[in-house]
């Protein structure tokens, strides 16, 4: 009984997540098309996939996406509103916002950042119908709120921690960096066309933006997350890691393996990190304390 209890709700957790690609394959064709007939003709890598099979390779990034992000926005509290509203903002923020960004400064394609406009709609739709039908996990005796999380600290250590958080990804950034430089620089100079490796100062600039904007984006995450503190960094760190690296490598269809073995495994360990750290220093304790047994089950 149990067994086919545990095995229908993987079958109902599998349909929502086929629902999610869907939604954002949908969206991103519609976006595409809507873009197309406006004249607007968002910025292509020289070896970016063709428009012939380009389809194929955006269903399989819709489904990475919504495989990646389904255990993070299933546990986030709150209305059907609210819920959307938070996950809009983290998805859009950190994949469209904050990935293109980066990019941005390690390709020579103009205008790069106008990728940005392509993806409004899709992650719109995406937030709006995953925050419809994922489940999300009842721990808290009491509605989570924005007052009571910031009440848990006293100001002074916000301040210190938030400073903290933001100056923490840079430096694990760029120490990973130094870690695979020697590995990956060749490749950027002389392999691959359209895109440049740019000045240390300018990648810590970048990397203090997008740190600055995680902070931002993944605090409502926090104060309405349902699950544990160790759920938190484990579904925080997989979001970051198929939204900074899965969807766009895919796209990449000459990059050398090598240099997508090199990157993963970096990114892998820039998102994990970084989640440990950020979660480690914004989770409040007295969400700890709310619900001290709890085990990460699903109702």
């Amino acid at each position: 009984m149990m067994l086919s209890n545990v095995l229908k709700h993987w079958i109902i957790d599998i349909g929502k997540i086929l629902l999610l690609t869907v939604t954002l394959f949908a969206g991103l064709i519609l976006s595409r098309l809507i873009l197309y007939r406006l004249d607007f003709m968002p910025p292509r890598i020289p070896n970016q996939a063709s428009e012939s099979i380009a389809v194929y390779y955006l269903l399989s990034g819709s489904f990475l996406l919504s495989l990646g992000l389904f255990p993070l926005v299933r546990r986030i509290h709150g209305s059907i509103l609210n819920r959307a509203g938070i996950i809009f903002l983290f998805f859009f923020t950190c994949f469209s916002v904050s990935v293109t960004i980066e990019s941005s400064i390690y390709s020579s394609v103009q205008g790069y950042h106008l990728m940005i406009v392509t993806l409004i709609f899709p992650i719109l739709l995406f937030s709006v119908i995953s925050a419809v039908v994922s489940q999300t996990v009842k721990y808290h005796k009491k509605k989570p709120d924005i007052p009571s999380f910031f009440k848990s600290r006293p100001l002074i250590q916000w301040i210190w921690r938030s400073l903290l958080a933001i100056i923490s990804f840079p430096i694990v950034y760029f120490l990973l960096g130094i870690i695979v430089s020697p590995f990956v620089a060749d490749y950027y100079k002389d392999t691959i066309p359209g895109l440049v490796l740019p000045e240390p100062g300018l990648i810590i600039l970048v990397q203090l933006v997008r740190s600055t904007l995680f902070l931002i984006v993944t605090l409502p995450v926090i104060i309405f997350w349902g699950g544990n503190m160790k759920e938190c960094i484990i579904f925080l760190g997989l979001a970051h890691f198929v939204m900074v690296f899965l969807y766009d490598i895919l796209m990449a269809l000459e990059m050398p393996v090598q240099l997508i073995i090199i990157h993963g495994f970096e990114i892998l360990f820039d998102s994990f990190i970084y989640a440990w750290i950020f979660v480690t220093l914004m989770f409040p304790k007295h969400f700890l304390k709310r619900h001290p047994n709890n085990t990460g089950r699903m109702n």
